[in-house]
């Protein structure tokens, strides 16, 4: 007997959160007092649980997925819980500027961009500029997830990651300029130019300003894109996942919200590809079709939003795909197929005939990079190995913490302190 919020309130808010039905409830679910003509029902724009006019007497900003940037009214649990929330978003603007203080970009903006759809803490952006050109950038802290096997412990294992990120360089994948790993927050700093455009998201759903909340860029249907279109853009998101495969480089958080859009060059670029090197897992990885290579599945994903101008939000098609035949068999054929990978969907004709005008680059990974990647694709196809690639990670330090304690006992001269960056 809940109402949607959606229908209760028209425009202000768009999240999917229901209101409790004014017919069930006499009284204030704070305070008890009794309704009647006096004491009217409020509901709280964040629970949607109804309260007297004292106990909503509150305003607050809610989060981004509501839609709304203007205060709205709220109960006093709502509204201490975002306020602890906007405690913590200054922690992270702290951070920021701590962490900037040792490379050459500064921010533009105090505030957190909440324009992605993962929130803090798990992410948060950042508009930065190049301190000496003024270039316009954006910076992305990263949490490292639970099943994260990196070499972070140490300072040449973070260089090494440093290196992995800012190495991956091709036209169809977002570059980033600078990442480092800040080992005490257990946290990534990623540094990419500014995509003026947007994501691809954006354009399907014609948002006016990328760096506004996802649920106020994404409020209305999207348009599908033109057939030429889709099929360039998917020969373009399928070599950058080939070049990728090659370097084996795991990327798996495929979605058109981290496939950035260069207007200029006509080109769309994967972004966000520390994602699957922190063990990060996707947000719709329980949406995805079962006996599917789970990378073919999220680009069928892409290629439904691409064609349709909406998310796919079920592991199965519809009956009738509102798109162009030739999409439409497409996806219906490596939504069925659980023997397709990524090399034999580039090799269909839809995508084969796209003539493409760059060319892909020849660099190679040294030994170091390629045995941190081997370490992360192993803790991918067997998580049983997760707790084991942890430890001897960790035993590794350990040794290296004691030889270097011995070292400086059996010489004069002492021992340079090992790099740790101080706690903000």
């Amino acid at each position: 007997d809940a109402l949607p919020i959606s229908a209760r309130r028209r425009g202000s808010i768009a999240a999917s959160v229901e209101w409790v039905a004014d017919s069930a409830v006499d009284h204030c679910e704070q305070c008890s007092a009794s309704f009647g003509l006096i004491t009217r029902k409020h509901h709280c724009r964040k629970c949607g649980h109804i309260f007297c006019s004292k106990c909503t007497g509150y305003k607050a900003v809610l989060p981004p997925q509501f839609g709304s940037t203007e205060p709205q009214r709220v109960c006093q649990n709502c509204y201490q819980e975002l306020q602890s929330s906007r405690v913590n978003l200054q922690e992270f603007v702290l951070d920021a500027q701590y962490y900037l203080r040792s490379v050459p970009f500064s921010l533009k903006s105090q505030n957190v961009l909440l324009m992605g759809s993962r929130s803090p803490p798990e992410k948060c952006y950042f508009h930065v500029e190049e301190s000496d050109h003024e270039l316009e950038m954006f910076m992305v802290l990263t949490k490292a997830g639970d099943s994260c096997v990196l070499p972070t412990n140490s300072s040449s294992g973070r260089r090494v990651i440093s290196t992995i990120l800012t190495q991956m360089q091709h036209p169809y994948i977002y570059p980033c300029v600078r990442a480092d790993f800040i080992q005490e927050k257990n946290t990534i700093a990623v540094i990419r130019p500014a995509c003026t455009k947007g994501s691809l998201k954006d354009l399907i759903y014609k948002a006016r300003d990328s760096k506004l909340p996802c649920a106020e860029k994404y409020r209305e249907a999207g348009a599908p894109l033109p057939e030429k279109q889709i099929a360039l853009f998917g020969r373009q998101i399928l070599e950058a996942l080939l070049f990728m495969e090659k370097k084996h480089m795991p990327y798996f958080d495929l979605h058109t919200g981290n496939i950035m859009y260069n207007r200029h060059a006509n080109t769309v670029m994967l972004s966000d590809f520390e994602n699957s090197l922190l063990a990060i897992e996707p947000n719709f990885k329980d949406i995805l079709p079962a006996n599917v290579d789970p990378l073919v599945g999220a680009f069928v994903r892409v290629l439904y939003e691409m064609a349709t101008g909406n998310e796919l939000n079920d592991a199965e098609l519809p009956a009738s795909i509102p798109c162009a035949q030739s999409v439409s068999k497409i996806l219906t054929t490596l939504h069925a197929s659980s023997s397709l990978g990524i090399k034999e969907v580039v090799a269909m004709p839809f995508f084969a005939q796209v003539k493409l005008r760059e060319e892909p680059p020849t660099w190679r990974y040294d030994s170091d990079c390629k045995k941190v990647l081997k370490r992360v694709k192993k803790a991918i196809d067997d998580p049983s190995q997760v707790s084991s690639l942890q430890s001897k990670s960790k035993s590794k330090k350990s040794k290296k913490a004691s030889d270097g304690q011995t070292a400086t006992s059996s010489s004069s001269a002492p021992a340079a302190a090992p790099e740790a960056p101080p706690a903000p």
